[in-house]
């Protein structure tokens, strides 16, 4: 582990990254614009790809496992980033880095803005949810990955949570394990949950209507994850943990397999932190099981 950590920050000296402070938010406009294509190790490349859906270049992130891929193809996890961070904060942090290294399987982690992963109502340019779609035929167009769904996972933190299951349960033919970290997992919706546990809904991406909020609430579409393995890492002190709690009561109320782990922590980037190498962990292990199913 330490040496991991060692050449994971040695990476980003090479190549210039600064470690971000959590709360800081991004300059878009540098992010929008990077190189074709950097590789920082034999594991961890930096790409682009002009995207049709939102007619301009997007930066993507792509953690390969070491060694040769097996005969069938390395297993995917599309690792979704959290508002006011981007496709790099993972690799920037040293810790994270680490955790993403050693892994046995693809990672790929995309850039999405403030986007929140969707196609926005209100924005016909904001297709989102389109762009996720093209990096999946990208990536399997571009590397030997097994395309079977139960090789192919999702997960994400914060926005990057909320995601993370809106995807898993609009498009449940794709993936076969969602992973939501201090997601936001009961939204867009009414600040009527208890005081400190609302967030405020970003209407540009969202629109105005609460009927129309409501078709794009995880939640609200959670019969659709029936045959999805689920996992939440619930903060204990962090603001979404009532629209976690939401979450999971209905989610054990039908047949869907979820797990739920709770971390002592606020909605906070060291949240994060902890929670990662146990996603990771069960990703590896629905993975390997899977091979046999």
């Amino acid at each position: 582990m330490r040496t991991s950590s060692r050449f994971c920050i040695a990476c980003l000296i090479i190549a210039g990254f600064i470690l971000p402070n959590f709360a800081e938010k991004n300059r878009t406009s540098d992010i929008a614009k990077p190189n074709t294509h950097t590789t920082l190790s034999k594991q961890i490349e930096i790409k682009s790809f002009q995207s049709h859906a939102l007619q301009k270049k997007v930066p993507f992130a792509v953690v390969s496992p070491s060694g040769n891929s097996p005969p069938q193809g390395w297993p995917t996890l599309f690792l979704l980033h959290g508002r006011g961070r981007n496709h790099l904060s993972l690799i920037e942090d040293a810790q994270s880095c680490s955790n993403l290294l050693g892994q046995p399987y693809l990672i790929v982690l995309p850039m999405t803005f403030d986007g929140w992963y969707i196609n926005s109502p209100t924005d016909p340019k904001a297709k989102y949810s389109d762009a996720l779609k093209e990096l999946e035929i990208i990536v399997a167009n571009d590397y030997p990955i097994n395309k079977s769904r139960n090789q192919q996972a999702i997960a994400g933190w914060s926005m990057g949570g909320y995601g993370t299951l809106y995807h898993a349960t609009h498009r449940p033919e794709q993936y076969a394990y969602a992973a939501a970290m201090i997601g936001l997992v009961d939204f867009p919706r009414p600040e009527t949950l208890p005081e400190g546990q609302n967030y405020e809904v970003p209407r540009i991406m969202f629109g105005n209507d609460p009927k129309i909020w409501r078709t794009f609430n995880p939640r609200h579409n959670i019969e659709n994850l029936r045959n999805t393995q689920v996992f939440l890492a619930i903060g204990e002190h962090a603001f979404d943990r009532t629209m976690n709690e939401n979450f999971l009561r209905d989610a054990e109320g039908t047949s869907i397999n979820i797990k739920a782990i709770r971390i002592p922590h606020a909605h906070t980037f060291q949240a994060v932190q902890e929670a990662l190498p146990l996603v990771l962990e069960d990703v590896r292990k629905f993975f390997e099981k899977g091979k046999f199913e």
